[in-house]
């Protein structure tokens, strides 16, 4: 979270290129499927090693489907709310949804969607061998 709010309160804000911002996008999104295929992978550890609490308790109560359609629907709306949500910002000027902040926030989540996939791919690990 230290570059997310590195970039809002020490700099005014100097605008992302728009290659940058799809870059993050694309990280994101990217990673978050890589993670949710190894997750899937081990279906029947689910319960028992997923470090996200929120999927956990989706895939107990839920079939699959709708545990990945639910964890979807909260995560982008972190990603895309939250910086327009928590950071004030001048409604007169500009618009609600701020898709640089955003964007840096997308791929904030994208690391730890990176952290995720590699602890999941060594618990396949020692489970296949």
């Amino acid at each position: 979270m230290s570059p997310l709010f590195f970039y809002i309160w020490v700099f005014d804000r100097p605008p992302l290129p728009m290659f940058l911002i799809v870059l993050l996008y694309s990280f994101w999104i990217l990673l978050m499927i890589m993670d949710m295929r190894i997750t899937l992978s081990i279906k029947n550890l689910i319960v028992l090693h997923e470090s996200n609490i929120i999927f956990r308790n989706l895939y107990q109560k839920y079939k699959p489907s709708v545990a990945i359609t639910l964890q979807l629907l909260i995560e982008t709306s972190f990603v895309v709310l939250m910086p327009s949500l928590i950071f004030p910002r001048d409604f007169g000027t500009k618009l609600f949804f701020d898709y640089q902040t955003s964007a840096i926030l997308a791929g904030i989540v994208g690391v730890i969607h990176v952290l995720a996939y590699l602890s999941n791919r060594k618990m396949v690990k020692k489970i296949i061998y």
